[in-house]
């Protein structure tokens, strides 16, 4: 830098004027103008060039930039404006302004001297990544060696070199050496906090290059020891460096405790170090670290949304270059790669891809930084690959992973996953026909990365699953039958790794299934079905959040029927029953768990029922408040924990747990159960009865076909009745005329009591008005209402729970009454609706208009068995548990109302719209209005499929009230004949009107 600009040092000198003279505190702390000093000083340090004006000019710029910020910030300006004072010194003394010469004062010694030059040259590497400064700096250390104290390598220059040599050569031997330093200094003086972070440091950098686990763990016990000062507060430094140590081991374990501790710290430092403090940066990448994974875990769009909140802060206060820089950009890449992998938004995945380059080419020459660039940078253009079908991205992803698996050292705890994401992605360029893809390669990989992990270890999932799709990807190429049996027999280890990520191992058991088909193996297909049916609460576990939940199930809508339709292929239809039972309502079945009999458990173990108890509340209460996810996600772990505590107890196995066959036949009492089982291979009717199942094979019903209706229903907004009287015709022909047939066989040709429990697409069509109709009286009646009373039920053990003997209650009847609401059109009936009810039911309580508020109404339930709802109601078909009735000043939701438990309530009536109708996504969950009120614990519910008139629905209403009435008191127990009578007068008013007499159902015994 013999000449260097002369504009850049005018604009300096030109700044630092105007903050002298004037105070203008934005002059020096311009951005582009610090890093405009901080080039010329680069050159100036590293390579001992430049005259005297030059260091006068950058010395006093950074003794300024020092003054201007904040008491206790900005320490590295400080340190270089001691530096350019001792370097202009040695130029000419004479030259040292007085300022300057300030600093020199109590830094005689060469040692210190030293040290701060040290410091000096490894902050230029960090703003660089230039790694002749590590160089430089370890060479004035070692200089001074003698003139240092005992514990010199744990100095701040010290520390720093030692991070900078790792991130430039990633070698344990670098960490050795501060580990031992840093032991023997905790010994000299045990007091030290910052000597604690630099060794937990070490450890933990240690344990992640070597995997040695006594060095996570001496990590985790440092920083539990020394997390909190003498006064209890947190030592943000300490803290940072726990949650880093609670990350790494979550990563071996999938503990999510782990991770939400580890995110819980990361908050508390930040919030302990703000901007402009000197660790404030890397407790923020530590934190986003820490959600990164935690959003690989559970998928929480809320922290996504923090995670790259923090970048895009972050990103303008990095410099141009270095570590530091490329490791953000990494990040960022990585989370914008998963947020395009959960929308499939190209313009994320391209930007993730673009960061990804611009952080490799920062830290090509580091290896700490290189391999996760690269790997970051595979994933990006892999994801990019599969939602573009770019033909380069996948054979450059692929040469990435293989560049970061070389750049990776052979100790390093990341290697197993790189070897595992490059046998996955070469699998996928071998399926898509690209040429060059080694299947052998790859499947050595995946040895390679199954080999370094040890049974029982979280992330071994990932090696057997990638290893599987590689051997069945070489049984498509080449024929061999022992590489399918090989892949069957990893993805079956896969699917039952209790510690692996509970997706994973859905996944290899879905792998498992279509494999097993392949071969023809039916029994081994429907194992593989039941161990896929027996991970959907998990992987729908009740500490995610809904919409994650309801995206994981939508995932895999329609595994419920596969599995029965394999079971009732193999002969075992009451199996079928148990896997339509356990692959359905699994979000319900969460909450039915939660409310379930502790008696058993009270009788053997009441300390551990207490415990339970006290959990059940706790989660009620958490589930209540919007602002408590992660003390929800935490207790319900806890219960999980206590639950798996209960199940060990003799006798106890299948505690709170799913329902056998023997148990779900009771819900067939006083009729039959017909679960209409939807799957593309084969569609039965499994008639469920007291005695056993009858199979009524549907050989016209097809998956595709009740898809289709199931959206014709959905989409008509206008001209409903023309594609209700075909829909009614075919439902008849494909589905109901075969089961009343076979009813008739085993009954004889009676009026047949039947709960229709439909699955999959099946579950939105109209079951109950089945039937070809005929205005002849000489034409025998081919209807379900002329040959059933028919019902619904959402699962068999919903029919059970209302059949449960209770305690007589009086029959307190709730009108809740709301004729209008902005942005809604009148409902002139509903005022009338409501008086009507009133005259005909004595003591009815009546909330109408600006009285019933969802607050008052939701008040008012416990002490009112019967409740009747006329007002305006909508179904969510993206986000169903959104789905609402729409009272005044607020709305009462579905999870609203599934979150209360009304032990004594009896009926509940929705005189609205759309209230029993779901969403297709998740048909299987039958998540809508009617079904969560059945779960808050009403026995029966009247509900419609589709839209009313608030005409017809006050019609209906009164008569099915006037058909409750006996004696002057409502009878619930009438509910489905009431509503059977009332449709069949509209029926006789209205024949070849079904979209005014259909949409009404009842659901319950």
């Amino acid at each position: 830098m013999a000449d260097p600009p002369s504009a850049a040092l005018a604009d300096l000198d030109a700044r630092i004027t105007r903050f002298d003279q004037g105070g203008d505190r934005a002059a020096v702390l311009d951005a582009a103008a610090h890093q405009a000093a901080l080039d010329l000083y680069g050159e100036v340090v590293a390579d001992r060039v430049g005259g005297a004006g030059v260091v006068r000019v950058l010395g006093q710029w950074f003794l300024r930039h020092h003054e201007a910020h904040q008491p206790g910030s900005a320490a590295s300006s400080l340190r270089a404006a001691r530096m350019c004072a001792g370097l202009l010194r040695d130029l000419d003394a004479s030259a040292v302004p007085p300022d300057l010469h300030e600093l020199l004062n109590g830094q005689p010694d060469r040692a210190a001297a030293a040290h701060a030059t040290a410091v000096s040259l490894l902050e230029q590497f960090e703003e660089t990544g230039d790694p002749s400064r590590v160089v430089a700096a370890g060479e004035l250390l070692r200089s001074v060696h003698a003139d240092l104290p005992d514990d010199h390598r744990l100095t701040e220059a010290a520390v720093q070199l030692s991070s900078a040599l790792l991130t430039v050569n990633a070698d344990p031997a670098d960490a050795d050496v501060l580990v031992n330093a840093g032991r023997a200094a905790l010994r000299a003086d045990p007091g030290s906090t910052d000597t604690v972070n630099a060794l937990a440091w070490a450890l933990l950098v240690r344990y992640q290059l070597a995997g040695a686990a006594d060095d996570l763990r001496e990590a985790l016990e440092l920083t539990q020891r020394y997390l909190r000062d003498e006064r209890g507060g947190l030592v943000a430094h300490v803290a940072v460096q726990r949650a880093e140590a609670l990350r790494m081991r979550y990563e071996s374990t999938h503990v999510t405790a782990d991770l939400d501790q580890a995110v819980e710290l990361a908050r508390a430092a930040v919030e302990l170090t703000p901007d402009g403090h000197r660790i404030a940066d890397p407790v923020r990448q530590v934190l986003a670290t820490c959600l990164v994974r935690r959003i690989e875990h559970l998928d929480r769009a809320d922290d996504l949304t923090e995670a790259i909140a923090l970048c895009a802060a972050i990103r303008p206060r990095t410099a141009k270059a270095g570590p530091t820089k490329a490791m953000w950009l990494a990040t960022e890449s990585a989370l914008l790669t998963r947020r395009g992998q959960r929308s499939g938004d190209l313009s994320d995945v391209d930007i993730a891809v673009a960061l990804a380059e611009e952080a490799l080419a920062l830290g090509a020459e580091l290896i700490g930084v290189r391999p996760i660039a690269l790997t970051n940078l595979g994933s990006a253009l892999a994801l990019r690959y599969i939602l573009r079908g770019d033909s380069t991205d996948l054979p450059l992803a692929i040469s990435r992973v293989r560049e970061a698996i070389a750049a990776t050292r052979s100790g390093d705890t990341r290697l197993a996953a790189l070897h595992a994401q490059l046998t996955t992605l070469s699998s996928l360029a071998a399926a898509d026909g690209h040429r060059g893809t080694g299947l052998d390669e790859a499947i050595r990989h995946g040895e390679q990365a199954l080999a370094r992990f040890e049974p029982g270890h979280a992330q071994r999932i990932t090696a057997l699953n990638a290893l599987g799709q590689a051997h069945r990807q070489r049984f498509m190429a080449e024929g061999t039958t022992p590489d399918l049996l090989k892949a069957i027999a990893l993805w079956r280890e896969a699917a039952a790794t209790s510690t692996g990520n509970a997706g994973a191992r859905l996944a290899a058991a879905r792998a498992w299934l279509g494999s097993a088909l392949r071969l023809r193996d039916l029994p081994g297909a429907s194992e593989a079905a039941t161990a896929a049916i027996r991970l959907l609460p998990i992987v729908a576990e009740r500490g995610l959040d809904r919409a994650g939940q309801e995206r994981r199930l939508a995932g895999v809508a329609g595994l419920a029927g596969e599995a029965a339709a394999l079971a009732v292929h193999i002969g075992r239809p009451e199996h079928a029953v148990e896997l339509a039972e356990q692959g359905r309502t699994v979000l319900w079945r969460h909450v039915v768990q939660t409310r379930g009999d502790l008696s058993p458990l009270r009788a053997v173990a009441p300390d551990l029922a207490d415990r339970m108890e006290g959990t059940r509340r706790a989660l009620t209460a958490a589930a209540d408040d919007p602002g408590a996810a992660e003390r929800h996600r935490r207790l319900a772990e806890r219960w999980g924990q206590l639950l798996a505590d209960a199940r060990r107890l003799p006798g106890l196995g299948t505690f709170l747990g799913t329902s056998s066959f023997d148990e779900l036949r009771l819900a067939a009492t006083g009729g039959t159960v017909v679960l209409v089982n939807l799957s593309p291979a084969r569609c039965d009717a499994l008639l469920v009865r007291p005695d056993g199942v009858r199979v009524v094979p549907l050989p016209w019903l097809r998956h595709e076909d009740a898809r289709r209706r199931a959206d014709a229903l959905l989409g008509a907004t206008v001209d409903l009745r023309p594609a209700l009287v075909s829909m009614l015709r075919w439902l008849w022909d494909t589905t109901a005329g075969p089961v009343v047939a076979a009813l008739d066989e085993l009954d004889g040709p009676v009026r047949h009591r039947v709960w229709w429990c439909p699955t999959g697409p099946m579950a939105m069509l109209p079951l109950h008005a089945a039937g070809r109709y005929s205005t002849s009286q000489r034409v025998a009646r081919r209807t379900v209402p002329d040959r059933t009373l028919s019902s619904y039920t959402t699962d068999l053990g919903a029919l059970i729970r209302s059949r449960r003997a209770r305690p007589p209650v009086s029959p307190r009847l709730l009108t809740v009454g709301v004729a209008s609401r902005p942005g809604r059109a009148p409902l002139p009936a509903v005022l009338d609706e409501v008086r009507r009810i009133s005259a005909t039911v004595p003591g009815t309580t009546t909330l109408l208009g600006p009285a019933a508020t969802p607050e008052v109404v939701l008040a008012e339930l416990p002490a009112h068995p019967w409740v009747h709802f006329a007002c305006h109601a909508t179904q969510n078909l993206d986000h169903p548990g959104e789905s609402a009735l729409h009272l005044h000043n607020g709305d009462l939701t579905v999870l609203r109302l599934a979150a209360h438990d009304l032990t004594n309530a009896e009926l509940a009536y929705l005189s609205a719209c759309d209230t029993a109708a779901g969403a297709l996504t998740l048909a299987d969950e039958t998540v809508h209005l009617a079904a969560a009120l059945q779960l808050a614990g009403f026995r029966h519910v009247i509900a419609t499929q589709w839209p009313v008139s608030d005409t017809v629905a006050a019609s209906v209403a009164d008569s099915v009230y006037r058909r409750l009435l006996v004696n002057g008191g409502l009878r619930a127990s009438d509910a489905a004949h009431a509503l059977a009578e009332t449709t069949a007068e509209l029926r006789a008013k209205y024949p070849d009107q079904p979209d005014t007499w259909a949409p009404f159902v009842h659901i319950g015994p």
